[in-house]
């Protein structure tokens, strides 16, 4: 920013995020001024080392996953709520739980059993848009994979053919998706949100966590 003419967007785009507004957001958040402010002389900026990664590889915390490769596109239908990105392991489980005081849940249940389909049976959570959330708020869809016509109080996701790999415990993926299981995978995450899986109480796992890969 201090040092070319390079456009605002250009540099959000290049270091990974989705719009000039989340560069800019969270450019502020850490330097205190707006991207256009630090072209002004005398600005502070503060200034970070490269991260890097380390993993301790024991034999009691190997991740399981598998490969799944889906041919097809699918719908998924529900309800959207906000989240804050900060507060999602908190927020998310109260949502689920206010889904099945209201009603919802059994709604979701019941519509997925109008055409019972091989994958992704289950009560679903779609989170955000892509698999890395850089925006302080983002998207969560309560839903289920439905064919039929969308309720007037719902809303549709289209998921189009992609390839996942697929973590039978949900809350210990998440805790070590970025830090631990990507970068030492060799995979790169795709544009596509991760989907949460929550199953009938006598399936084996009772959860997991989708997340789109580039095959």
């Amino acid at each position: 920013m201090q040092n070319s003419n390079i456009k605002v967007i250009e540099l959000a785009l290049k270091y990974g995020y989705t719009s000039s507004d989340s560069f800019s957001r969270a450019f502020k958040n850490l330097h205190g001024v707006n991207p256009s402010e630090a072209r002004d002389n005398g600005i502070s900026l503060k200034a970070f080392p490269r991260m890097s990664f380390q993993v301790s590889i024991k034999g009691d915390v190997e991740m399981e996953y598998r490969i799944e490769r889906l041919d097809f596109e699918f719908a998924v239908v529900g309800v959207k709520n906000t989240i804050l990105t900060e507060k999602g392991f908190e927020m998310v489980p109260k949502i689920w739980e206010e889904a099945s005081k209201t009603g919802l849940v059994q709604r979701l249940i019941d519509m997925s059993w109008e055409d019972p389909q091989c994958k992704l049976e289950s009560l679903l959570g779609i989170v955000g848009e892509e698999a890395s959330i850089t925006d302080e708020k983002f998207d969560y869809m309560i839903g289920v994979r439905y064919k039929n016509e969308v309720p007037e109080d719902m809303e549709k996701i289209i998921i189009p053919k992609s390839t996942w790999a697929v973590f039978p415990d949900m809350k210990n993926a998440w805790k070590r998706l970025y830090t631990e299981w990507l970068p030492t995978s060799g995979y790169e995450l795709a544009d596509l949100p991760c989907i949460e899986c929550f199953y009938a109480p006598d399936h084996e796992p009772k959860d997991e966590l989708w997340v789109p890969i580039i095959a």
